[in-house]
């Protein structure tokens, strides 16, 4: 009876790791999209007035330094001013990261790009926008009349100049545009996507596949991408260790057939 059981716990067990490989493999093909290998791409998007920051830089850094994160896509849909301290610092902080962690930054503009945000946009390697897309002029009035007010009308206009100055410096710089086409059009115009790619402030005009087309020239990527934000991010990095343990546990089993079935043949 012993010797029975035995016999049949073995046959059983011999069964499962026979018809094991073949169950591993039409589950993955079922249901390979769940554990196709994709690439992250970290997004940001940029949607209230930016008032401050703190969020966005953390955010940045974050995906930045993320090895699982191929690329940074920042979304920007911002119709309100904001601050302009603050994209000024969101923009170096760009410029920063990419030379510490080199991955490609793709800015693309959906609809109405305010002048803070288009400066933010300007630290990105290259700029997308939609057909139907406005950006919007750099509107420093506010700002003018905040130095008015608290340091007098006589140093206002000298101040002002010396920002307006750096703001058309910066993105003279990003662009690699002359000063003067700067000049002329960001502070006082607002621009259509089609006039913008004309005049250099953008880089090219479509949709998410030409964000996707952009990253994959810039760069090794290959594959399918996905669009990660900031609270996917830890998701996204233990889903993709549980897939790679189930990626391995399922070649292991393949090998496992296979050297049975070698030693099988062998033994014949």
């Amino acid at each position: 009876m012993l010797i029975y059981e035995i016999t049949k716990k073995i046959f059983i067990l011999l069964l499962m790791l026979f018809y094991l490989p073949y169950l591993v493999q039409g589950v993955m093909r079922h249901y390979h999209v769940f554990y196709e290998q994709k690439t992250a791409l970290g997004v940001v998007s940029f949607d209230d007035p930016i008032t401050t920051s703190c969020n966005y830089n953390k955010h940045l850094t974050s995906f930045f330094r993320n090895p699982d994160i191929g690329a940074i896509v920042l979304v920007m849909n911002n119709t309100k001013q904001g601050s302009l301290g603050a994209a000024y610092i969101i923009a170096h902080t760009i410029e920063h990261l990419k030379k510490e962690y080199p991955k490609p930054v793709i800015a693309f503009i959906e609809n109405v790009c305010s002048g803070p945000s288009y400066l933010i946009a300007s630290a990105a390697d290259s700029i997308v926008a939609s057909g139907m897309a406005v950006i919007m002029p750099i509107d420093t009035s506010s700002l003018h009349s905040t130095i008015a007010d608290l340091c007098g009308q006589e140093l206002y206009d000298d101040c002002a100049q010396s920002i307006h100055e750096q703001l058309v410096t910066f993105i003279a710089y990003t662009r690699k545009l002359p000063f003067a086409v700067v000049n002329s059009y960001i502070p006082n115009t607002p621009l259509s996507a089609a006039q913008a790619k004309k005049l250099g402030f953008i880089d090219d005009s479509g949709g998410i596949q030409t964000v996707h087309a952009l990253i994959e020239k810039k760069s090794l990527i290959q594959g399918p991408l996905e669009w990660t934000y900031p609270e996917q991010s830890l998701s996204h990095s233990l889903t993709a260790e549980c897939m790679k343990l189930i990626s391995f546990f399922a070649t292991y089993v393949s090998h496992r057939h296979h050297w049975s079935t070698q030693e099988t043949l062998g033994e014949e």
